[in-house]
């Protein structure tokens, strides 16, 4: 299926867009306790192929960290200039993954790096939309 949306910009220009939905996984939640279906959308050459949802964020991120369960991971949440607005210390374990955005973080794009203590490193871009 596709979506098809009209854009007016500040200076009254209207602009068409065509996107295709083929390939998206539908319906993922954060109670699922692994969305594997959404996996095989989201294969890389890493081995530890790391799902990060929804994507944009109203703010809490889901991440499938199950590739590094028992692990000791370091995970940097950064901003498009590369300033490190959070950092978190944890461990890989089967379930999701529950992230808070800081409160007072604004609108814009995002890259939360997960490296191991093997020194796999692994970096996702998402979007906060408040």
């Amino acid at each position: 299926t596709y979506i098809n949306i009209a854009s007016r910009l500040a200076d009254q220009k209207l602009y068409e867009a065509h996107l295709n939905t083929f390939n998206c996984p539908v319906g993922i939640t954060p109670t699922a306790s692994r969305p594997s279906q959404a996996r095989d959308f989201n294969q890389t050459s890493n081995p530890n192929s790391l799902l990060l949802f929804p994507n944009p964020t109203t703010g809490v991120l889901f991440a499938d960290l199950s590739d590094w369960a028992g692990q000791k991971l370091r995970m940097n949440m950064t901003n498009a200039q590369g300033q490190i607005i959070q950092s978190l210390n944890e461990t890989g374990r089967e379930d999701l993954f529950r992230i808070e955005v800081p409160q007072g973080v604004s609108n814009g794009i995002y890259f939360l790096e997960i490296q191991s203590e093997k020194g796999e490193k692994e970096v996702l871009r998402f979007m906060l939309q408040r």
